[in-house]
């Protein structure tokens, strides 16, 4: 099995596929495909979709399926890309350490992977490589895993901001932390956005009945 059942089951639901692989963390995500979803969803999305278009994946659920509704929403999105090869940049003599010639460092990476305030990758350990699994137009926009990872079959996914690149990261969850909990389902964002459009339908029956009261 590529990744835990649970992880699996969950990429699943989100449209993705995973193909069987043993192999190292980068061979394990480079199992994982997308294609049929390949804008995952954020949470909170609802928080920025105005009330027309609430209407307008309301009647695209209605008329379509939950595929047709989700896919409207263009923001927060994650753009699942696993990056064709591991990130070097903490390695001398690799072309990703000369290209970015100590600009940046891993210090902040560090920080974020500690386990109960112990560094989980001692100075000592190898230079940490990473494999860039997405993106997004929001705040942070950069996903990866470490190629560490001891855990395989469930590794932690960190974050970084292209502004910020790599001076603050923030250790997001597990894998299936990402899929269960930050990314969401057709039917779940369906079911987010009926509970929106009732609220609204609410507000403005409540509104008609204040306004008729004035009169």
């Amino acid at each position: 099995m590529t990744f835990t059942p649970e992880t699996e089951v969950r990429i699943r639901a989100l449209g993705g596929t995973v193909s069987p692989s043993t192999g190292s963390v980068h061979d394990r995500l480079q199992a994982v495909d997308f294609t049929a979803a390949p804008a995952l969803v954020l949470e909170g999305f609802i928080d920025v979709v105005d009330v027309d278009v609430v209407t307008a994946m309301v009647q695209a659920a209605d008329t379509h399926g939950s595929r047709a509704a989700a896919s409207m929403v263009k923001y927060p999105v994650l753009e699942w890309d696993v990056s064709p090869a591991p990130f070097t940049p903490f390695s001398p003599g690799t072309p990703d350490f000369d290209e970015w010639d100590g600009t940046i460092d891993d210090a902040a990476l560090r920080r974020a992977a500690a386990v109960a305030g112990q560094d989980a990758y001692p100075p000592h350990h190898p230079p940490l490589t990473l494999v860039f699994i997405g993106h997004s137009e929001g705040w942070p926009n950069n996903y990866f895993v470490l190629c560490q990872d001891p855990n395989p079959e469930n590794p932690a996914v960190y974050t970084t901001d292209h502004e910020v690149y790599f001076s603050e990261v923030e250790k997001l969850g597990s894998l299936l932390d990402l899929f269960a909990r930050h990314i969401v389902t057709d039917d779940e964002v369906v079911g987010v956005v009926r509970d929106r459009y009732r609220q609204v339908s609410e507000y403005e029956q409540t509104e008609q009945v204040v306004q008729g009261s004035a009169q």
